[in-house]
């Protein structure tokens, strides 16, 4: 029998989607702009460019929110038999915001009735899927919140994008996979 490759980026964007299936009522409920969870996986330069031309179509609306999956990615497999153990991963989890709010206002405006629940329902859906090995612990990471991380020429390291964001980054994301339960 012939394995079948692991696509990372394609069980991501399918939990996104369920993200996305189970949030967009409430999300829209609450700022009827948002058409949809955005979500982009590459390396910097190309989630970038790719950012700058959505924001040239319909002034950017299909921008945020957004569900970026960092590039590369690292499997590390043979250690356990059947599977395949991913990290370290970054997520950023991005709301478009603006360059006057207060910390405060940031948090009432777009961490908690936006970012926080994208957040919290990609936990709940990582650790539901059948092709991800969890336990009560839950998903191991660091939680970095960025309030106002944005700017007009971002270097890689300060702020990945070229607009002004609030933002949740998951670094040194731990997950393990079933390989059977790939595809």
């Amino acid at each position: 029998m012939t394995a079948k490759p692991v696509f990372v980026t394609d069980i991501f964007g399918e939990i996104v989607a369920k993200v996305n299936a189970k949030l967009l009522p409430a999300l829209q409920e609450y700022d009827t702009t948002i058409v949809g969870i955005n979500y982009q996986y590459g390396e910097y330069k190309e989630v970038f460019g790719t950012l700058v031309q959505q924001g040239k179509e319909a002034g950017g609306a299909k921008k945020y929110p957004l569900v970026w999956l960092w590039m590369p990615i690292t499997l590390d497999v043979g250690g356990t038999i059947g599977v395949a153990e991913v990290s370290p991963l970054r997520i950023i989890i991005a709301r478009w915001g603006n360059n006057t709010d207060k910390t405060a206002e940031r948090y009432t405006n777009n961490f908690k009735p936006v970012l926080y629940p994208i957040y919290l329902e990609l936990l709940n859906q990582l650790s539901l899927d059948p092709r991800i090995i969890s336990d009560a612990k839950g998903i191991p990471h660091r939680h970095i919140d960025w309030p106002y991380w944005g700017g007009d020429s971002p270097s890689e390291e300060a702020n990945p994008f070229s607009d002004y964001v609030d933002a949740i980054e998951l670094k040194d994301v731990k997950l393990n996979l079933l390989l059977k339960n790939c595809y």
